[in-house]
């Protein structure tokens, strides 16, 4: 872990930062209570410091395990995480400008619930526009013959890429609100919706 290493010598092996990374996302703990953890069942002849912990887990190089799958149905959704925990109290009080939030967009596999596509954003970026290179980025391993997602992937211009992939949609549609000249509208106009693509309108 050393070699062709400038300045001091690693005292800790990146496998030993990988554990300690596991440990800290599987109990949802901070560095600080990370180390207290390994402290108290620790094994090892020294434990490295919390700070120590937090540089070298954010220099490691985590690659995902994607093995080819062949065909598969991919489920594509997004969820979001907060940036502080700095609560609303003190926010309003101090008149803090809000942080914001990150957007994480995950492609998983439905039969093996592996996560195949990961793509971070800001809050404010809409999921639809991140569906194409969720797609590209999987069909190096394997291919896609369905996709399963909600109303925010529900657009022609999904529909049509989709089509054109050869990939089944199975997406949940919105609900029509107006009726438009020359659009066809039925008594369940989700059906509607379907057959207005089937017929590329």
């Amino acid at each position: 872990m050393n070699s062709n290493k400038r300045g001091r010598k690693l005292l800790y092996p990146d496998s030993l930062m990988k554990m300690l990374g596991y440990v800290r996302v599987y109990f949802g703990v901070s560095y600080r209570q990370t180390e207290g953890l390994i402290r108290t069942y620790h094994t090892i002849p020294t434990v490295p410091d919390h700070t120590v912990i937090h540089k070298r887990i954010n220099k490691l190089k985590i690659h995902l395990n994607r093995r080819p799958a062949g065909k598969i149905e991919l489920v594509v959704d997004s969820t979001g995480i907060k940036l502080t925990n700095r609560g609303d109290w003190l926010t309003q009080k101090w008149q803090k400008k809000r942080k914001g939030f990150l957007k994480i967009h995950v492609g998983v596999d439905v039969s093996t619930k592996q996560v195949l596509a990961v793509k971070i954003t800001d809050e404010h970026s809409h999921d639809s526009k991140h569906l194409k290179g969720i797609v590209r980025e999987y069909a190096r391993f394997g291919t896609i013959t369905k996709l399963l997602g909600d109303g925010a992937f529900d657009s022609k211009e999904i529909f049509s890429y989709l089509d054109e992939k050869n990939i089944t949609p199975a997406i949940r549609l919105k609900k029509c609100h107006t009726k438009r000249k020359g659009v066809l509208c039925t008594k369940d106009c989700r059906t509607g919706k379907v057959r207005l693509f089937q017929m590329g309108i």
